[in-house]
């Protein structure tokens, strides 16, 4: 099993800083997080097709691990909401697909495997349940009440064998709980047959491997290295080596979607050493070599956002955090940005 994580852009937020208190503009995640699991050594992982749509960029993270993975879609069936990805690395541990349908009847008991709630969560969690039906359309009904985060794992029967992939849950404010829906095993192996026979040429590995560092400063971002009770030095330790993963990637930021990305990892990891150091500007750290790191990475934030408004402009508008950060100007104080007014309400 492997938790999904699935980037669709950067808003940005404007709140007290978490050692100063001083007001900074972080950016801030739009994405979404779901379940996967792996069916080849070389990391084939199968999920649900609406887990990883609409996105710049995904990794994929281990059980019990917050090292992350990079991972790159590479076949999509969404009619029946299947998406294979190739994820970095070799897996020892590999979920056998049937490559027959396995008999299901009402009332035999079932599993799922998944990550809800939160994307922290380093254990997937077990949910138990039963078939009720299968619908109209193909799919299996079942009595179990899954959440958030659970699409895309793996269903399996008592024997624990494989027999289809979780896709959707009943919608409480539609009056339905403890309902899931998965897609048939047969599906699932069909997607994987699809993508074998029409597959011509392996995933290049230095593209994985330069996504991967794009990978690494999401995790950071995201907070999944966070450790509960940490000390400040341990936070401090932790807040440099942000700034490490955000420098590497300067160099490996292409299109207008990895510009963004590094300039938000950039920026993170700026305030962040800020704030681990209880500085509330550059010039209030105390060691030169670190005003030179954190004067470094905002400047590369800053050049980079530019770069993306001049090539591709659309994105400072669907990317708040790309508008915003120019904005400030480096300002690592945060001013509020003034509202905008609409030409046309003043139009006569």
């Amino acid at each position: 099993m492997v938790r999904l994580y699935a980037q669709r852009g950067f808003a940005a937020t404007i709140g007290g800083g978490i050692d100063t208190g001083s007001q900074r503009m972080y950016p801030s995640l739009v994405g979404g997080h779901g379940t996967g699991f792996v069916v080849s050594r070389d990391g084939l992982v199968v999920t649900a097709h609406h887990v990883v749509a609409n996105a710049f960029y995904w990794l994929a993270v281990m059980p019990g691990s917050t090292e992350p993975r990079a991972a790159i879609p590479v076949y999509v069936d969404e009619e029946h909401d299947i998406a294979i990805l190739q994820v970095q690395g070799r897996f020892a541990d590999v979920v056998d697909v049937p490559t027959r349908e396995v008999a299901l009847v009402a009332g035999q008991a079932i599993s799922v495997a998944g990550y809800p709630r939160e994307l922290a969560q380093r254990e997937p969690a077990v949910t138990i349940g039963a078939v009720s039906r299968t619908t109209n359309d193909g799919k299996v009904e079942a009595s179990m009440s899954v959440n958030p985060g659970d699409s895309g794992g793996p269903v399996r029967d008592d024997r624990g064998r494989l027999v289809g992939l979780l896709i959707e849950r009943g919608d409480p404010d539609q009056g339905l709980q403890g309902i899931a829906l998965f897609q048939p095993v047969r599906f699932v192996r069909a997607a994987l047959d699809a993508y074998r026979r029409d597959h011509r040429l392996p995933l290049a590995a230095d593209e994985l491997t330069r996504r991967g560092l794009f990978a690494q400063s999401l995790v950071d971002m995201l907070g999944l290295g966070l450790v509960p009770g940490e000390t400040p030095d341990a936070a401090r330790a932790r807040a440099l080596g942000y700034t490490r993963h955000a420098l590497a990637a300067v160099a490996h930021a292409r299109s207008p979607e990895d510009r963004t990305l590094v300039a938000a990892s950039c920026w993170h990891s700026a305030i962040l050493l800020l704030e681990r150091h209880r500085a509330v500007e550059v010039r209030n750290l105390s060691d030169a070599a670190m005003q030179r790191t954190a004067t470094e990475l905002i400047e590369h934030a800053i050049r980079l956002a530019r770069s993306v408004t001049q090539d591709a402009p659309y994105f400072r508008w669907n990317l708040s955090f790309v508008e915003n950060l120019l904005w400030q100007e480096g300002r690592v104080v945060a001013i509020p940005e003034p509202e905008r007014v609409d030409p046309q309400s003043h139009a006569d």
